[in-house]
């Protein structure tokens, strides 16, 4: 609730009907508890001290507006994923402490991504000055004296625990059934028909039976046609 609250204040002067009155607006928007109804009432007390009274008023529009703020932050858009400053990789194999990492996208190279998973091994220059793509997976392999990295990309479970999207072009069944609202016919469907043609884009999987225009939308929060725009595997 926000509230603005008058105490002994500005209708002081009105008596101890007016002592300790809470101006309320509440979040639904259904209710605005000011009293008007012994303002109403009380005619000649009104007209004791104008000033207070826009005093009042003044009280209940900032309440009113900070109301109004809240609730437009409330509805701001949510930034696309794909303006996100961070790379989110996997490194396993043989480091020290294997596991998912997220990377300032400046310096995400997969020297700096096996240096955090504690990496001991030496990586050539040129693979380790490689930049990483989100929901890339690297396998350090132990070599003599450098180390091989092979690549990857993160399980479907992790990619989506992260944020990232499945590739309409490689996602398996399994991986598919995992986002939400997504049938199992549906999924069959997306499989049997890269098949003969890969995916160019979400809005083609409107071609499935019974997929409409608000199940792409929601699908587009979690599948990309475009597997080469993340955990690229070359």
């Amino acid at each position: 609730m926000i509230s603005a609250y008058v105490e002994y204040g500005a209708f002081s002067c009105y008596g101890p009907a007016w002592q300790n009155k809470k101006f309320s607006l509440e979040h639904t928007g259904e209710e605005f508890n000011f009293f008007f109804e012994e303002l109403v009432s009380n005619p000649s007390a009104m007209k004791k001290d104008n000033r207070k009274i826009r005093t009042a008023i003044l009280i209940m529009s900032f309440a009113l507006f900070a109301f109004l703020l809240t609730r437009s932050r409330w509805n701001a858009p949510i930034l696309d994923r794909d303006l996100c400053s961070t790379v989110t990789v996997e490194v396993k194999g043989d480091v020290s402490e294997p596991g998912i990492y997220s990377l300032d996208r400046a310096t995400a190279t997969v020297a700096a991504a096996a240096a955090m998973a504690g990496c001991p091994w030496k990586i050539p220059g040129d693979t380790g000055s490689r930049k990483l793509m989100p929901g890339q997976s690297l396998e350090v392999l132990r070599g003599k004296p450098d180390a091989t990295i092979r690549f990857g990309r993160m399980p479907g479970g992790a990619l989506l625990a992260c944020g990232l999207k499945l590739g309409l072009n490689s996602a398996t069944l399994e991986e598919l059934l995992l986002i939400p609202h997504m049938r199992h016919e549906i999924a069959g469907s997306i499989i049997e028909r890269r098949k003969e043609k890969p995916w160019e884009g979400v809005d083609e999987l409107s071609e499935i039976s019974g997929v409409g225009p608000k199940t792409v939308q929601n699908f587009k929060d979690y599948l990309d046609a475009d597997d080469t725009k993340q955990h690229g595997c070359n």
